[in-house]
């Protein structure tokens, strides 16, 4: 059964196709909102392409790390992939239904605020943080960086511009430069993105170490997963 022909919204399962989570930025943190449950029951109503947005955004509390420990193990109902399982309303009858599968594909959305100066190697110079965002779904694929549409390329160059998010971008930005050289065309002009995607593949990068160590994006090891049961709010507060 595919996702695309699957139209059975018992309780509005696989009915949405985005949730946002946004009810953290104060100092007050309604942490049944960011459990383990809590997640897997967004995910269960999202479609299977859908995307879960937690606005993360707080000067007091890192609530990315959490997040990230969840998706390690939060299980989800793959509706790709039906399979016999057990019952249980009747045990030892069998029913079809969705396998469930255990990890979710995050990225973190942070806008570095460059219009405004942010520096990050001496954040105190600040006063201000820029948004903050952990986006979720069953796969990456449906997750940003994105490269860009054949009809969105066409608008930029009717533009005359090119929006940067990533390296592919960069590659593809001087092919479509060379050929308006080519043309005998006006060069593109080039506008960087002010959101730095940290995704599992790039996190460990060099050159986002500042921003991961700030910002403590990593989940050190022996880190607890957050449920109904279990929760900690002073292991992830901001002490600096």
């Amino acid at each position: 059964m595919e996702w695309d022909t699957y139209t059975s919204y018992s309780k509005r399962e696989s009915y949405y196709r985005a949730i946002e989570v946004d009810a953290f930025s104060s100092d007050a943190i309604p942490v049944h909102l960011i459990t383990r449950e809590a997640i897997e029951l967004y995910m269960d109503r999202l479609t299977p392409n859908g995307v879960l947005l937690v606005h993360t955004s707080n000067r007091h509390v890192n609530l990315v790390r959490p997040v990230l420990k969840i998706c390690q193990e939060a299980q989800w109902k793959d509706w790709n992939n039906i399979v016999d399982m057990d019952d249980p309303n009747n045990p030892g009858q069998k029913i079809r239904g969705p396998n469930v599968r255990t990890g979710l594909a995050w990225v973190i959305c942070k806008d570095d605020d460059k219009e405004r100066g942010f520096n990050v190697e001496n954040p105190s110079k600040n006063g201000h943080s820029g948004s903050e965002y952990v986006l979720v779904a069953r796969d990456k694929k449906y997750l940003p960086p994105y490269g860009w549409t054949p009809e969105q390329e066409k608008t930029w160059e009717e533009l005359g511009v090119y929006f940067m998010v990533d390296n592919i971008s960069q590659k593809r930005f001087q092919e479509l430069s060379d050929k308006r050289v080519e043309q005998k065309k006006p060069p593109l002009k080039k506008i960087d993105s002010t959101i730095t995607f940290l995704t599992p593949e790039n996190i460990g990068d060099s050159k986002y170490q500042a921003i991961v160590d700030y910002y403590g994006y990593n989940v050190p090891p022996g880190t607890r997963t957050w449920t109904d049961d279990y929760s900690n709010v002073l292991s992830v507060f901001r002490w600096k």
